[in-house]
């Protein structure tokens, strides 16, 4: 063990410190302060590592574990091979921090990944339960997942059934969906085999986002387009309206025509005159025209008639 020893203003400014750091370091201590006092106080995480790589040395580790940091315990034994894992990982541990006990299981050799992933399942975070799955040889996989799936975070549900080997996509499907968001729902269906796509698909249809109910539509084989219209008619989405009748077979080109005109939108008026297969291009010209607008006028006068041939 090493004595406590001091740390100078003139040692820090030697060591070519940041100015905000040597500013902080004279602000809080002056002239010198000893290393336990310096661990103490110190909370910046950028000052932490600096540390860490410029003042600390092998034979300083018990004044490290006194600290009880564990972002400083972590750092240390990282850089120092040869370093008491043991007792730098119990102040990982008691640190009860999810993010350090994940980055010390993934980094450092000889860590006791069961006790870090207690840790890290107790703490309640789906995304580090999710990453410690992904990332740790040997993590537990089931219980995990149960902690992700506890934590009703969509996004870690995804991905936990996206890309962990023999994760229960069923119940990681029911979770997303009970989280009400549509965009995972989406991407669930969109990426996870075996998704329930008409399960995942009412979600969507519940949120009534347009957006979505369309990328579901043009994306998801088995999709029903007609209940996903039905959303995107009623939305009033002139854009959204546009692209269905554009891209998705079997469209309803008239209702979603009438939903364009109604909105007088000019631009997606000529939006659907020009790419719409079917389009009335009389009356769409009509909203144009009573914009007064000449500009739009004159390009739609211009493109739809190269495009679809007589126009008024």
């Amino acid at each position: 063990m090493k004595n406590d020893r001091f740390i100078t203003l003139k040692e820090i400014k030697k060591l070519k410190a940041c100015s905000a750091g040597v500013k902080w370091f004279n602000k809080t201590f002056g002239s010198k302060v000893s290393l336990k006092e310096l661990l103490k106080k110190v909370e910046d995480q950028a000052y932490k590592i600096w540390i860490v790589d410029n003042l600390l040395t092998k034979d300083e580790e018990d004044i490290i574990i006194e600290s009880n940091d564990a972002l400083i315990s972590y750092m240390f034994t990282a850089k120092n091979p040869g370093a008491d894992i043991k007792r730098l990982q119990e102040v990982i541990i008691n640190s009860k921090s999810t993010n350090y006990c994940y980055l010390f299981a993934k980094n450092i050799q000889g860590a006791d990944i069961k006790r870090l992933q207690e840790v890290v399942i107790t703490g309640n975070v789906a995304y580090y339960c999710y990453m410690f799955a992904l990332d740790i040889p040997g993590a537990g996989i089931q219980r995990l997942q149960e902690a992700v799936i506890n934590a009703k975070d969509p996004w870690s549900c995804y991905t936990f059934a996206k890309y962990i080997p023999g994760a229960d996509t069923q119940r990681l499907q029911e979770a997303v969906i009970a989280g009400n968001n549509a965009y995972y729902c989406y991407q669930f269906a969109l990426y996870v085999t075996g998704a329930g796509i008409k399960r995942l698909q009412e979600a969507v249809i519940k949120s009534k986002y347009a957006d979505i109910c369309y990328e579901f539509a043009n994306t998801i084989p088995g999709a029903d387009a007609q209940q996903l219209q039905e959303v995107i008619i009623n939305s009033k989405a002139t854009k959204y309206c546009c692209l269905f009748a554009k891209n998705i077979t079997g469209a309803d080109i008239k209702r979603l025509q009438e939903v364009v005109i109604a909105s007088k939108n000019t631009y997606y008026c000529y939006l659907f005159a020009l790419d719409i297969a079917g389009a009335d291009i009389q009356r769409l010209q009509e909203v144009v025209d009573s914009s007064k607008n000449k500009s739009i006028i004159a390009k739609f006068s211009k493109d739809v008639k190269a495009s679809k041939g007589a126009i008024k």
